[in-house]
């Protein structure tokens, strides 16, 4: 039965196609049945089609009909192929889906980000994608593209292949955003410059949030966090002043990038001092943490809190014990301040400058 719909998959029209990627699907979900999936070929006169070749003409179809079933024949023939290919990412599957996104038009592109993007979930399979070259076309994508899907899909992608994998070695982890993140020849620069200027100018929330979940993993290295800071300090500050109810995933990550901004020492002042003028407005770093405390979820006012707290040599200190003696906030809120500021009780320095501001004795601070 693969072997004829391998034959159909190259000779039917595109609803054919559908059929039989979803067919291929079906038998790829099993495990055990990838490998033996990928060995049937079909007979095309006088050449030999593999599955593979099969799913990448059924992804790169560009039949254009113009009856409704088979409209949605050719939509569902791109995303059943794509959705195949991810399946048999580890026997070819990952080349073919490369291939697509480097030579394909911009529809059959951005169905190939979606399945490449659900290969990056699995920790095994995120230096293989850099390895691959793909991220130059990638970065086209978000560079060229006119559309705002096949930005979201690109950035997506560079996001989930910078992340670290569970229980990965922190070096290998730097090893592979350092390549992410390299100048591609191709095109004269690097991911950086292109995803901060997402955060600038991006109307789109969803893009903004990928753009900063790129960011989180980036800034965890010394030299890409100084670029990204000295680059994209005022978009990543606005996006922290984002309402939490209009994009909260751009507002979780944001925090999360500041977060790893945070690991560095020696970036410490810069961070805590930054402001700006924003449509006649003064903006800063301290202000924006402090109103992601006011009114963000929990899950993201327990990472604001800590960000005071790495900060506390400047400002951070100040801005807890301001919130938990003026601010009247909700009590999830005056907890995460209050544990964060915990630690430096037990310092005598950092007890009497917390007992001054509080107008407190030394004794009542506790």
């Amino acid at each position: 039965a693969p072997i004829e719909v391998v034959r159909r998959m190259h000779t039917y029209r595109c609803d054919a196609r559908a059929e039989g990627s979803t067919l291929l699907a079906l038998l790829s979900q099993d495990v055990d049945n990838r490998r033996l999936v990928c060995t049937f070929a079909g007979r095309l006169g006088d050449k030999t089609s593999t599955v593979l070749e099969a799913l990448s003409t059924a992804l790169c179809t560009t039949d254009n009909p113009t009856d409704a079933k088979s409209q949605v024949g050719a939509l569902d023939a791109r995303a059943a192929a794509a959705s195949t290919l991810c399946q048999l990412s580890r026997y070819g599957g990952l080349a073919e889906l490369v291939r697509v996104i480097v030579d394909g038009n911009q529809e059959i592109k951005n169905e190939a980000a979606s399945a490449m993007a659900k290969i990056a979930d699995e920790d095994s399979e995120k230096d293989h994608i850099v390895a691959t070259g793909v991220v130059s076309s990638l970065l086209e994508m978000i560079i060229v593209s006119s559309t705002p899907r096949a930005r979201l899909l690109a950035g997506r992608v560079l996001a989930k292949v910078s992340e670290p994998g569970q229980n990965e070695h922190i070096d290998d982890v730097f090893k592979r955003i350092n390549k992410v993140c390299a100048v591609q020849p191709e095109l004269g620069m690097s991911c950086i410059v292109p995803t901060i200027d997402i955060l600038l100018r991006s109307l789109d929330e969803s893009q903004r949030a990928a753009a900063a979940q790129c960011l989180t993993s980036w800034c965890m290295v010394r030299e890409l966090a100084k670029q990204i800071w000295f680059n994209g300090a005022e978009p990543l500050i606005d996006l922290l002043l984002t309402d939490a109810k209009v994009n909260p995933d751009g507002v979780y990550y944001a925090v999360q990038a500041m977060v790893s901004l945070g690991t560095h020492e020696d970036m410490l002042e810069d961070l805590a001092t930054f402001t700006f003028m924003w449509e006649g407005e003064r903006r800063g770093t301290m202000m924006a943490v402090r109103k992601v405390l006011k009114h963000a979820p929990r899950d993201i006012t327990c990472e604001a809190a800590g960000i005071f707290y790495t900060l506390w040599e400047f400002g951070g200190l100040e801005a807890l014990t301001d919130i938990l003696v003026k601010e009247d906030a909700e009590r999830a809120t005056l907890k995460y301040c209050a544990q964060s500021l915990q630690p430096l009780c037990s310092k005598p320095v950092t007890r009497k400058r917390i007992a001054d501001q509080a107008g407190y004795d030394l004794d009542g601070v506790g």
